[in-house]
């Protein structure tokens, strides 16, 4: 809020002010306020402007504050207001947005009664129409323009104004051009135009031109005369000279400007001096000097705010009050000082003085300006110039400064030095022309002139230049040209002697050219390029693998040559010949050195469109006679397809050898377990002990993960039988999340973001389940300190550029499987083995190596694809691939019930005695009557026996007839006859006996005794799975 001082000021200003606060409530009126409106202070306070004036008006005043508040710039408009009295008067009132030292926004308000000088306008526009009309009838300044012609008619009084005379110029007409260009000021020309062109009695004012150089103000007032369609035919006016007027109004202006700076914020730091003291300052003031507040420098004088001494070590306090006293002797002063703020920081300011009288006293009008940057910049000049004309005389490069006639004015001691002089001024003295002395083609200058007309500037221009002892030298120009009033003068530059590269260059293109020849039709694609990196040879087999040809490359440097290959600038093979680059064997793969020579593999993805390629390529430096390294060359070889089917072999061959050997054990090792789980299943039926049958239990455990071993060796070598059936990948996923959950460790987070859409696969769900836990198990492994685990699905379509880049994949839609991990990730070299059965990074006796080899030959049955990607300390993910099927063929599952029993008789063929004995024991038990044969052959002369058989359980693979063999005879005999085959065997054995899949019922070894039995009944009541 404004102090008391502050008021009792605003109170002796004769104009009304006032202050609002942001509720538009009146917080403050000096007494020419009250007395204009009438209103006693205590009754204005507080009030809004509704309830202090009738409506009408108080809305255009709250419009007007709003306007303020939201520009937040001063507006200035006229009201009319009735007064104590009654009277209406016209008031102009400035309104801008005031902040007190609390931060709140006022409006502040300034008003000035111009009643008496709108009337006064008023009076003198009345005035003045009379008096153009008088002008008019009497001629005075006087002109008139026909429009037929175009020309002005003047009278005397007219010429007399512009300070010329008819008879100077040549008559009383003159063209409106020529009026124009004479008189009119230039930059009002277009004003001139406009009265021309829309003459109406609008008054219209701009500036003229005297003859003696003298610019007047006048008001041109137009009248236009028409025929009978309407059309101008006639235009004539009257000038009044207004140039008083305008500097009047200019002076008022600038007047109340000057008033108005003291309550408005400038963006220089300004302050008010009264006997040698500071009385006020503004925001800019306040943070120029480093204080916060306006009474920390209110009162203070400006020695105060100096260092003791002034540079040029006089006292800061004599030489202020000096200054000052010179200012109100003067009247203004200007000058520099050195400034020290509240903080110590010292600098210096440019300082004006200016007297202004308020109320009867000598005001100091002061305005500071920082100079740091200035004093700064002219110290780095000299410095600068100094260092400069050291660099002049020193520079290795010739400089020079010549005329246009080729006369050189300036020259530095390398410029003579090229030109085989002793020291510079020798050289100017002695080459007055430069083209005709110097240069070996005097056209050449010629084109350098050209070149800086059309550019502005030469750069790297090559010429041959006589020396002194007329001995020729190469050298290349860089030229700037430097003109007066649009003229070449002068051109500027320097010169360097290129003779030395040019002898080399020369060398270098023989050399190049018998290189080029070589290498264009080798069948390998084959670049060159020189000591500076850029490409000198592109041949044909290059063209072809990148599709750039040779016009598009040659000469480009910066590593442009790994752009078709790697998309993007960076070291190849051809840089690593002449460098030592840990990044060589990060880069590529299979590096060897052999003398110069450097032979590598790697992956290029940019090539083909950006297809990529597996590249073979070897590189090598290039030696001038002298053994300098003058570039490389590097031939590339496309051997994609040769690492596919290296890799497709390498895999093929590992699991035909596992394969065979997990074929070998299966079958005598599904026997021992059939037996081992069929009697602990019927032990377990017959124990009653209920204690005893944790024992049982176990065994039965133990079997089954044995069980599962075997499997697991059938399934990475493809030869474990599965039930292929529509399923949804989505309710897999779901139905083990609980199990997945027990399987890792609680510090492991499963997320799963499935697609939108359900995605039906042809799959046997329990060795997709098999491929999560086991995928799982890896992962909880690898996050030993906790992680997340991350299942993901989606559709994806694979096309031939799947299948051309990763070297399998049947075109078509599939199902994609990702699962994530956070955990070590691995290297390259481990990636490329995980698939490997027995493969481990785990300890001794915590892992079998068959996990990921299981996974790997479930999904080779599916036939899905499967890929992995890992970074170490990153994380490893696995992508598997399984086709997608319609939904329509998906089955609901069968809910699960106890086996039934039953009394039909059933043939049982087996080899294996201990497998017959139990499958006859098994039997019994469920009410079956069971028929034991040992063999095929067996098999058929008991069927030959018995009355009636029901069902044939036959072996696959048995000694004189295979279980194949056997049905086939006994379907002659009975047609309708029903049969189960089993068999220890892997696929590819049982089938080579004639058993293929889905044809017959079949049962894998081993199986427990309720499976055995629910296939049974299954078979016997039709129910064929």
């Amino acid at each position: 809020m404004l102090t008391e001082s502050l008021k009792d000021i605003i109170n002796c200003i004769g104009n009304p002010i006032f202050l609002k606060d942001q509720q538009h409530r009146y917080v403050f009126a000096n007494d020419t306020a009250c007395e204009v409106v009438g209103i006693p202070r205590e009754y204005i306070l507080g009030k809004t402007d509704y309830e202090l004036f009738p409506k009408e008006q108080a809305d255009v005043f709250r419009r007007h504050d709003v306007h303020v508040f939201e520009t937040g710039e001063k507006d200035v408009r006229e009201y009319q207001l009735a007064d104590a009295r009654g009277n209406l008067r016209t008031f102009e009132t400035a309104k801008m947005v005031y902040t007190n030292e609390a931060g709140e926004k006022h409006i502040l308000g300034t008003m000035r009664d111009i009643t008496e000088s709108k009337r006064a306008e008023d009076a003198l526009r009345t005035s003045r129409l009379q008096l153009s009309e008088a002008m008019d009838l009497a001629n005075i300044v006087y002109w008139e323009i026909d429009t037929a012609d175009g020309m002005f008619v003047f009278n005397d009084p007219f010429y007399a104004f512009h300070g010329t005379t008819a008879r100077q110029e040549g008559g009383y007409r003159m063209t409106r051009e020529e009026y124009a260009k004479r008189f009119v000021y230039p930059d009002d020309l277009s004003i001139f135009y406009q009265v021309m062109e829309h003459a109406s009695g609008v008054s219209t004012a701009h500036r003229v031109l005297r003859l003696d150089g003298e610019v007047r103000h006048i008001l041109v007032r137009s009248r236009v005369v028409k025929d009978g369609l309407g059309r101008i035919v006639k235009i004539y006016g009257a000038n009044q000279d207004i140039t008083e007027r305008k500097k009047m109004e200019a002076a008022i202006l600038e007047s109340e400007e000057k008033f108005r700076l003291l309550f408005e914020k400038s963006a220089d730091p300004t302050l008010l001096l009264y006997e040698g003291k500071f009385i006020d300052c503004n925001e800019a003031a306040l943070k120029h000097a480093g204080c916060s507040r306006r009474e920390d420098l209110i009162g203070l004088s400006p020695a105060d705010i100096s260092p003791e001494r002034q540079p040029d070590g006089r006292l800061s306090s004599e030489k202020a009050r000096e200054i000052y006293e010179t200012t109100l002797r003067e009247g203004t002063n200007h000058f520099e000082w050195m400034r020290r703020t509240m903080t110590g920081e010292e600098f210096w300011v440019d300082i004006s003085h200016t007297v202004i009288p308020i109320q009867g006293k000598k005001i100091v009008y002061t305005v500071w300006r920082d100079i740091r940057e200035r004093k700064h910049a002219e110290a780095a000049l000299k410095q600068a110039e100094a260092k400069y004309r050291a660099i002049f005389e020193n520079a290795t490069m010739g400089i020079f400064q010549t005329t246009m006639e080729g006369r050189i004015v300036i020259a530095n001691a390398a410029l003579a030095r090229i030109f085989g002089y002793g020291f510079p001024q020798e050289l100017m003295d002695s080459i007055t022309n430069i083209s005709v002395q110097a240069y070996v083609n005097p056209q050449d200058r010629v084109r350098i002139g050209e070149i800086c007309l059309k550019s502005g500037f030469v750069e790297g221009f090559e010429t041959q230049l006589y020396r002194k002892d007329k001995s020729i030298a190469w050298v290349s120009i860089n030229a700037l040209p430097i003109k007066e009033e649009g003229n070449i003068v002068y051109f500027e530059g320097t010169m360097e002697d290129i003779t030395a590269r040019k002898q080399a260059e020369d060398e270098l293109k023989m050399a190049h050219q018998r290189l080029f020849d070589i290498i264009e039709f080798l069948p390998d694609a084959t670049f060159v390029i020189d000591e500076e990196k850029k490409v000198v040879a592109w041949n044909l087999a290059c063209e072809n693998m990148t599709g750039v040809k040779k016009e598009e490359i040659i000469g480009k440097g910066d590593y442009a040559y790994a752009v078709p290959l790697y998309g993007e600038r960076r070291p190849v093979l051809i840089d690593y010949v002449t460098m030592d680059s840990d990044d060589l064997e990060q880069k590529y793969r299979e590096v060897k050195r052999t003398g110069h020579q450097l032979f590598a593999q790697t992956v290029v993805p940019a090539l083909y469109n950006g297809k990529g390629a597996f590249l073979s390529g070897n590189a090598s430096p290039l030696f001038d006679r002298g053994g300098k390294v003058v570039g490389a060359i590097e031939s590339l070889r496309d051997i994609t397809e040769f690492k596919r089917l290296e890799t497709q072999l390498r895999q093929s061959q590992k699991m035909e050898a596992i394969g065979t050997l997990a074929g070998g054990i299966a079958h005598d090792f599904n026997n021992i377990l059939t037996a081992l789980i069929g009697y602990a299943g019927l032990l377990r039926i017959k124990i009653a002990d209920n204690n005893l049958h944790t024992y049982v239990d176990q065994i039965l455990l133990a079997s089954q993960k044995a069980t599962d071993l075997v499997h697991s060796l059938l399934a990475f070598s493809k030869q474990q039988v599965i039930s292929l059936k529509p399923v949804s990948m989505h309710g897999i996923i779901r139905g083990t999340e609980k199990l997945l959950k027990r399987l890792v460790t609680e510090d492991i987070a499963i997320k799963t973001s499935l697609a939108p859409e359900d995605i039906t696969i042809m799959a046997d769900a329990t060795q997709i389940d098999q491929i999560l836990f086991n995928l799982a198990t890896n992962a909880r492994d690898a996050m030993p300190h906790g992680g997340v685990l991350t299942i993901e699905t989606r559709a994806v379509e694979l096309g031939d550029e799947f299948h051309r880049l990763h070297g399998y994949g049947e075109p078509g839609r599939y199902a994609l499987l990702s699962v994530s991990d956070t955990g070590m990730g691995m290297d390259e070299i481990t990636r490329e083995r995980i698939f490997d059965p027995f493969f481990t990074t785990k300890e001794a006796g915590k892992g079998t190596g068959l996990g990921l080899s299981t996974v790997y030959g479930i999904v080779k049955q599916h036939n899905g694809y499967i890929s992995a990607y890992s970074e170490p300390d990153i994380g490893t993910t696995f992508h598997i691939y399984l086709p997608v099927v319609d939904e329509t063929g998906k089955e609901e599952e069968l809910s699960s019930s106890p086996p039934k029993r039953g009394n039909e008789t059933i043939l049982v063929a087996e080899d294996s005695g201990s497998v017959r004995e139990l499958i006859s024991k098994i039997l019994i038990e469920y009410g079956y009557t069971p028929v034991e044969a040992v063999d095929g052959a067996d098999a058929v002369e008991q069927f030959k026996k018995t009355d009636k058989v029901d069902l044939l359980i036959l072996d696959s693979v048995m000694p004189k007839m295979n279980g194949r063999e056997a049905y086939d005879e006994i379907h002659k005999i009975n047609p309708d006859i029903k049969v189960i085959f089993t068999s220890g065997y892997t696929r590819d054995v049982f089938q080579g006996k004639g058993i293929k899949d889905k044809e017959f019922n079949f049962l894998q070894k081993p199986v427990s005794p309720s499976a055995l039995v629910q296939k049974i009944r299954d078979v016997l009541d039709e129910r064929q799975e």
